[in-house]
């Protein structure tokens, strides 16, 4: 993204020839179904097949978020060395990733790509809903002022409701939140 928003790239180099030459579009995060169909149609241009319950259990660990996806997928494949691909080997990935989650580019992803950018509104709604578990905050709970926030993180694909509860949309972004929060 960098090399469409930077004009200037130093005093040596001068100006971004590429400077504004793409139009940015956000995609928002997949639906456990569109972020099946993303596993499967990328494993099949480098000929890796993808058990459909593993396809499935990904968007448990990952919320349909695209990269976080796509950097999860790519390391139960090992990076395309593993042509099948069962929920075994989905399972084990998860527990590699948790084991160094804080040195692991998911990792840095969630502080960098997402915390550092959350104002404390959002901040402050996301750990109400994370500190409730699997019980799942009431969204009748939510106070008014962090009903902004809410809708933010809800956008962003963060936070999921069921049944008038709110939860974390992705596994390993609530271990990673347990990590610091706990």
């Amino acid at each position: 993204p960098d090399v469409n928003r930077q004009n200037l790239l130093g005093e040596k180099t001068g100006e971004n020839p590429m400077f504004r030459s793409f139009q940015e579009e956000y995609i928002g995060f997949l639906s456990a179904k569109d972020s099946e169909e993303l596993i499967h149609e990328i494993g099949s241009w480098k000929k890796i097949v993808w058990d459909n319950t593993a396809a499935k259990k990904v968007y448990d660990y990952c919320g349909g978020h695209p990269l976080i996806t796509r950097l999860f997928a790519s390391q139960v494949c090992r990076e395309g060395a593993q042509k099948a691909i069962d929920l075994e080997r989905v399972e084990e990935t998860a527990l590699e990733i948790k084991r160094d989650l804080r040195k692991h580019e998911i990792g840095n992803y969630y502080q960098k790509g997402i915390l550092e950018l959350l104002r404390d509104d959002e901040q402050q709604a996301l750990a109400s809903i994370y500190k409730k578990g699997n019980e799942g905050y009431s969204e009748t709970e939510m106070p008014v002022e962090l009903e902004d926030a809410l809708a933010n993180l809800e956008n962003f694909g963060l936070v999921a409701s069921d049944n008038g509860k709110l939860f974390i949309q992705a596994q390993l972004f609530n271990f990673w939140l347990e990590r610091r929060w706990a």
